[in-house]
């Protein structure tokens, strides 16, 4: 997710996350639509095409992730209004020196914090 998002600069780099339960255990890269450095937007073709690559794998959809070129790792009020509610999403800051991750479920509205746990 970093280097995908670091070589995608100035733009927003997105994609999905699959994995069994909470797990995460593949990054599948897609393509920002928007091509912006504050909006993401993964095509309706796209996403069902990594869906079947996902089930064919034998994963589950696990997250979203997304980053900010030059904001904080908070959702925007764009990522509210259009989250899934029942996704989770890595958001990636580039606003630092060093690349910032925080995780959050988004529904109705509010957003909720979600712990990350990295295992080496």
């Amino acid at each position: 997710m970093l280097a995908h998002g670091e070589k995608e600069l100035p733009f927003e780099a997105c994609g999905l996350l699959s994995g069994s339960g909470e797990m995460i255990k593949t990054i599948w890269k897609a393509v920002n639509n928007k091509r912006k450095m504050n909006s993401f937007e993964i095509n309706e073709e796209q996403v069902t095409l990594l869906l079947t690559k996902i089930e064919e794998k034998n994963e589950c959809l696990v997250g979203i992730y997304h980053s900010h070129p030059t904001a904080p790792p908070v959702p925007s009020r764009e990522d509210i209004c259009f989250a899934y509610p029942d996704q989770v999403y890595f958001i990636i800051s580039y606003a630092k020196r060093k690349p910032i991750v925080k995780c959050y479920r988004m529904k109705q509205g509010k957003v909720f914090p979600v712990k990350i746990i990295f295992y080496d």
